[in-house]
């Protein structure tokens, strides 16, 4: 079940809840012959940079990419190195730990099949690392997978190989006829990857006193500490996962019966909660997660989403977020609503102040989604003419 009753302006998840994300997809794999994998290459200005594989005639492959929508390369400069191997593509790996549970996961069913057990296990495996290597927790993840990472060969320079064999993802997006944005679906075969995972963590599963916890994710996120202290009012503990090597991570969520965390990469480890863990988002800004709405419905969660910010700057994806204490997140746990506090007012003084002097922009959607909440934010923060002339601040 998922519940929006606590978001500010409902009318952003029409006609995003209730599809379907499981794909009746039959998952194959291509033979690329002498294809060309592109290490990661930055590109000013660019979100995500470009990379991935190109095939003989130098057309890119869309889907070698971390995010679709990706539909160009880069021309290589300089020697390409020549290889008369035939190889395996696992992916482009992100170091952000939601996209090693998304994009990071979506071809390793193909390690489990018959197939490549009985005729293909000892061709080399291929990646391409979006910034550094593959991170420890992720690592231990390939490991449960019995995928042996000593193995796994980073393409740090263009590499023309005989062949490369592309596995289908078993977690994609697609944007339909007539939408706007990509919707994500996973098959089975990603399913039964995190199911493989879970089942290690059962096996292993140590009881722990405490059944409701706080993820911190805290990267960009200017009030976070406020945020969190607030849920350890409620018997939240605050967990940061980093801080864990993966086995005492995936103890803890398959221990917990209350989940919370901000909506982004920290809140893919819903992946690994059990059916019926309550389990709360807090939005980062006026724009639903398309990779979240996919996995909400990998499991059966009571999952709600209530809003507590007013990240009214950031830059892409980057942030920086605002996070406040709502009117929404109080009711959720039964307070009565007495106003916008004094820290709130600070932390949004130092936010604006700072976002403005790093020359940020005002992000997509903010007048129609925070304009309610944050005129009252402003018709209290009005009132406040001590803390607005330490900021050197007028309202108009």
């Amino acid at each position: 079940m998922t519940n929006i009753d606590g978001l500010y302006n409902k009318n952003i998840y029409d006609g995003k809840l209730g599809l379907n994300h499981r794909s009746p997809r039959k998952l194959h794999f291509k033979v690329i012959d002498n294809a060309t994998i592109l290490p990661h290459k930055a590109i000013p200005n660019h979100p995500t940079g470009l990379g991935g594989i190109l095939d003989a005639n130098g057309n890119f492959i869309e889907e070698s990419f971390v995010h679709h929508g990706v539909t160009e390369a880069y021309t290589p400069y300089g020697d390409i190195i020549q290889s008369s191997q035939a190889v395996i593509y696992f992916n482009m790996i992100v170091q952000i730990w939601g996209h090693c549970l998304t994009d990071g996961l979506r071809r390793a069913w193909f390690f489990q099949t018959d197939f490549y057990k009985n005729y293909l296990k000892n061709l080399p495996i291929v990646y391409v690392p979006m910034w550094q290597g593959i991170v420890p927790s992720f690592a231990k993840i390939l490991e449960i997978l019995e995928l042996d990472v000593s193995k796994l060969i980073p393409i740090t320079q263009p590499t023309k190989f005989a062949q490369v064999i592309l596995p289908d993802e078993s977690f994609f997006e697609i944007k339909n006829p007539g939408e706007t944005v990509q919707t994500v679906y996973f098959t089975q075969e990603y399913f039964e990857t995190v199911e493989r995972i879970k089942n290690f963590g059962l096996k292993n599963f140590r009881q722990l006193d405490r059944k409701k916890f706080y993820f911190w994710y805290g990267s960009n996120q200017v009030g976070e500490e406020r945020l969190a202290n607030f849920f350890a009012s409620k018997g939240y503990l605050i967990i940061r996962p980093e801080a864990f090597p993966f086995e005492e991570q995936l103890n803890i969520l398959l221990n917990c019966e209350n989940y919370a965390s901000t909506l982004g990469s920290i809140s893919h480890n819903s992946i690994f909660l059990r059916d019926g863990t309550q389990t709360i988002y807090i939005p980062r800004y006026p724009s639903p997660n398309i990779y979240q709405l996919a996995l909400d419905n990998l499991q059966n969660l009571d999952v709600h989403y209530i809003d507590s910010s007013l990240s009214i700057f950031y830059q892409n994806w980057r942030g920086p977020y605002l996070y406040i204490i709502s009117e929404q997140l109080k009711k959720f746990f039964g307070e009565d609503w007495q106003g916008f506090s004094q820290e709130d007012f600070e932390l949004f003084l130092t936010y604006t102040t700072s976002s403005m002097t790093a020359k940020y922009k005002q992000g997509e959607n903010i007048k129609q989604y925070y304009s309610t909440t944050f005129a009252k934010f402003l018709q209290q923060l009005s009132t406040q003419q001590e803390l607005l002339a330490k900021y050197d601040v007028k309202l108009n």
